[in-house]
């Protein structure tokens, strides 16, 4: 049986972004050297990128490179960038792919983004470190059409397995996990329906540790 969970203290919103700032110039190569897996995951899972002028909200985007991969396979595609640090924001710039660019925290409303203007939403690598992901995934589901897909990754729990606790950290950050079951069910309390649901590796850490996730599919009702 796995230790008791540690209790949750809420992320500052001001020091993840400093943070993120600082590691902007080189998120590439840390891109590479943990072998990130949700930008794979997710090219090898969505076929609608390829649809005309779709509409398509990167949240989190970080410096940009997955938005420029959907912009070089669909360059039709209109493409809003969101991220919580100034500095990623700035280097996501430089690819030329996005019609908007952000500074946004993922734990307040959309305000910037009309509801029902969204056909397709990705949040990899990012929710881990939102405080209330049931009001993030309500305020997602807002900006989604009916029938809008939403691609997602959540750093994965298992009350029984000690290498998947409730919660972990990253220096100052706490990372927030999720069973499959708890993913379920706040899809379900906030208008998505999980088409696909499965674990697998989502990056590995500087110690060697391969960081289990849930990389989740999902149709907004």
């Amino acid at each position: 049986m796995s230790k008791p969970p540690r209790i949750r203290v809420p992320n500052l919103p001001e020091a993840l972004s400093a943070s993120y700032d600082r590691v902007a110039e080189n998120y590439n190569e840390m891109i590479v050297k943990s072998k990130y897996g949700g930008p794979t995951w997710f090219f090898e899972t969505c076929q609608s990128i390829a649809k005309p002028e779709i509409r398509v909200l990167d949240l989190a985007c970080a410096c940009g490179n997955v938005g420029q991969e959907i912009h070089r396979r669909n360059p039709s595609a209109n493409l809003i960038g969101l991220d919580i640090a100034p500095k990623m924001i700035d280097q996501a710039r430089k690819t030329n792919a996005y019609a908007k660019l952000l500074v946004h925290d993922l734990n307040m409303p959309i305000a910037a983004v009309p509801a029902q203007t969204i056909d397709l939403a990705l949040a990899l690598g990012c929710l881990e470190f939102v405080n209330d992901l049931e009001m993030t995934l309500k305020e997602i589901r807002r900006t989604l059409v009916a029938g809008g897909e939403f691609y997602l990754t959540l750093q994965c729990h298992n009350p029984e397995d000690l290498n998947k606790p409730a919660v972990t950290s990253s220096g100052p950050f706490q990372h927030y996990a999720y069973t499959a079951n708890e993913a379920r069910d706040l899809f379900s309390k906030t208008g998505f329906d999980v088409k696909t649901l499965k674990e697998n590796t989502g990056y590995v850490a500087s110690t060697g540790f391969a960081t289990p996730y849930l990389f989740i599919e999902a149709v907004a009702l």
